[in-house]
């Protein structure tokens, strides 16, 4: 049985950046460097330290927990000595320059890693391309369940704009890795994950862009839409849905998502029953993927 992640030094994840500094801008821009704390946890922090509303910072990505991350993150008008001094556990924070927009999620041209997987006893074979799913990350105990209940007009207006838009897209992450699966059928091998299966295949098939659904997805592949329309009706979810009256804020209008997508730079030792990997992948794709196709055909989770 393989490992991942038994301490947070296992895995090791770095943004590439794709913006540009600019001498005077609106936005600080800084690099947050931080260990074993959730991306949101930390802007929580430093929103409460700076006395300034969360919806003021900015991330490109939102990085494990049980990690070593660097990533980047923007916040409007703020003075940048304000937090040369703050101390917080396990986070260091680096004033880089400043930018004329804010950041946004996706901002990025991709994601470096460096991952140690322990109790491996022999090789496998590389790949070059995983299936885009959404990993557990995604999912957590009831992220799902509660991204459902706000679809249906069940849900507390206490909680903030941005984990209601998570909770759905939760949902939304859900049902895609739900039709992908059915769409690559009894190709390749699968992996249970706590929402179902990963299929994941031997050989490379032509990558497209499969809707993430929300009011204004239009499919244009009748067996997607008829995938998703079984998964919805099981959940008596409709594409209307996505559309939360009075709250344009939390409307999900939908987006695309390759079905596929390649790995870049990878490379791979093997040392002390351990397997290093490196590897670079396009924002939005999950490290944790790779992991599980190379190593969940030979070894259970």
């Amino acid at each position: 049985m393989y490992k991942l992640k038994e301490k947070p030094e296992d895995f090791y994840v770095e943004e590439i950046p794709d913006f540009e500094l600019v001498e005077k801008g609106k936005y600080s821009l800084f690099i947050l460097e931080k260990k074993n704390w959730n991306t949101y946890d930390v802007i929580k922090k430093l929103s409460k330290i700076l006395r300034i509303n969360e919806k003021y910072f900015n991330i490109a990505g939102i990085k494990d927990k049980n990690a070593v991350t660097k990533q980047y993150f923007s916040v409007h008008n703020l003075d940048p000595k304000r937090l040369k001094n703050i101390k917080i556990k396990d986070v260091e924070i680096k004033f880089i320059g400043f930018i004329r927009e804010r950041l946004r999620l996706g901002q990025l041209k991709g994601n470096n890693f460096k991952i140690v997987v322990r109790n491996v006893d022999k090789k496998v074979e590389k790949i070059d391309f995983i299936e885009n799913y959404f990993d557990e990350q995604r999912f957590g105990s009831e992220n799902v369940d509660n991204g459902l209940k706000i679809l249906k007009g069940n849900f507390e207006r206490k909680l903030s704009n941005r984990m209601l838009r998570f909770y759905i897209g939760s949902y939304q992450s859900y049902l895609f890795n739900q039709v992908l699966s059915k769409y690559l059928g009894d190709k390749g091998f699968k992996v249970k994950y706590s929402k179902g299966e990963f299929r994941f295949l031997d050989k490379k098939i032509k990558n497209f862009k499969m809707p993430i659904v929300g009011y204004n997805t239009v499919f244009d592949n009748d067996e997607i839409r008829n995938f998703y329309f079984e998964f919805m009706k099981k959940d008596n979810v409709k594409i209307s849905d996505f559309r939360i009256l009075g709250s344009k804020e939390i409307s999900s209008k939908g987006d695309l998502r390759d079905i596929i997508v390649e790995l870049k730079d990878l490379k791979v030792k093997y040392e002390d029953c351990k397997g290093i990997l490196e590897f670079s992948l396009p924002p939005g794709s999950y490290a944790t993927l790779v992991v599980k196709k190379m190593f969940g055909k030979f070894y259970k989770s």
